[in-house]
Formats: structure tokens, sequence, C-alpha cells
């Protein structure tokens, strides 16, 4: 008999397009991080989510949490949640964003 059970987590999901979920707290935390970054941003300038967060924010998440963070900013952008605008996707493969 397998008497472990799996972790229970309190954190209310936020679910997403393409059947993605991710914890309420961390789509604050990135909707909060973004808030305080976007007026450092250029106009006309393409970044990806990474570069809209921040470097040293990026690096204190996990591989998951990194993911999570960049699908996020997607979300909250097609929600018109951040004063962004989603123009493709470069040659690495990750979403590009202006400013509106």
């Amino acid at each position: 008999m397998n008497t472990k059970t799996s972790p229970v987590t309190t954190d209310t999901l936020v679910k997403m397009p393409g059947g993605f979920s991710v914890p309420q707290p961390l789509l604050n935390a990135v909707r909060l991080q973004a808030e305080e970054r976007i007026p450092l941003l250029d106009p006309g300038v393409q970044y990806r989510a990474k570069d809209l967060l921040g470097k040293r924010y990026c690096e204190a998440l996990t591989k998951p949490q990194h993911l999570q963070a960049g699908r996020c900013v997607a979300f909250l952008t097609l929600k018109d949640q951040l004063p962004l605008v989603e123009r493709g996707r470069g040659k690495d493969n990750h979403k590009r964003y202006v400013l509106k």
C-alpha cells in the first residue's frame, strides 16, 4: 500500500489558453513586476517576457516558474491588463511585445 500522498497546494489556479494554468500569486507577482518596469521601456522596441520582467527577477524563478511567467505576460497582454501588444515570435521562438 502506498502511503505517500501528493503535495496539496492552496493556491488558486488561473486557467489560460492552451490548457495551461498558473498559480494566482505568480500571476499577481508578474503583473506587479511588469507594471513596475514598463515605464522604463522604450516605445517601438520589441521585448521578450524576460526583458519585460528583468534579468534578476527571472533568474530568481525556477525553470517551471520561468515558463509560467512567460505565459502570464502573454495572458495579461491578451486580457489588456498590461499596456503591451504582441508582435509575434523572434528567431529564438520567444514572443515579442511592444508598448501600446
